[in-house]
């Protein structure tokens, strides 16, 4: 399912947004071009988003690890609070 998004007022910003099977966000598309791609787990955790340069995130449960290109730096950790 596509979203054209070029109503907007300026053609600079015309993009198109792809959605998966689970309505989920899987794609960004600017001028016929992927600017941005999304994956997920089948149960809808958001698994990784990466730009057509190849830098990005990816996400393993609670943590999250910057991508640039072909490495991974650790980025940041989600703590529950407990009383």
């Amino acid at each position: 399912m596509k979203k054209d998004l070029c109503n907007l007022g300026d053609v600079s910003f015309c993009f198109n947004l792809c959605n998966n099977f689970l309505n989920l966000l899987s794609g960004v598309i600017q001028s016929g071009r992927r600017v941005a791609a999304y994956t997920y787990a089948s149960d809808g955790t958001k698994l990784s988003v990466v730009g057509a340069d190849g830098r990005g995130y990816e996400y393993y449960a609670n943590l999250i690890y910057q991508r640039n290109r072909s490495s991974l730096t650790f980025e940041s950790a989600g703590f529950n609070e407990s009383a």
